[in-house]
């Protein structure tokens, strides 16, 4: 005797229509479905990534601020002259 593929009606399901029931038809082309979930995923993966790009981007900005405005900025001082005396003393 040959198996069925569709699963048997039990006795007490008999009061219940359509049981189990079929997956509706879809009324979009073969396909469909697999572009839409693509799109969606290819989405939404830019989207995060996008969003990781710019916090990068930020904390690099924000950085470079905190490197540029806290390094202490030393303007270069004139050489002293020969009859000037050095500020500073020659280490041994």
């Amino acid at each position: 005797m040959p198996r069925s593929h569709h699963f048997s009606r039990p006795p007490w399901a008999a009061s219940i229509p359509g049981w189990p029931g079929r997956p509706p038809e879809s009324p979009a082309p073969p396909g469909t479905y697999d572009r839409v979930t693509a799109d969606t995923f290819a989405t939404g993966f830019v989207d995060a990534m996008r969003t990781a790009l710019v916090a990068c981007a930020g904390v690099l900005v924000a950085a470079a601020l905190c490197c540029f405005l806290f390094s202490p900025h030393k303007k270069p001082t004139a050489r002293p002259t020969a009859g000037q005396r050095a500020e500073t003393t020659p280490h041994d």
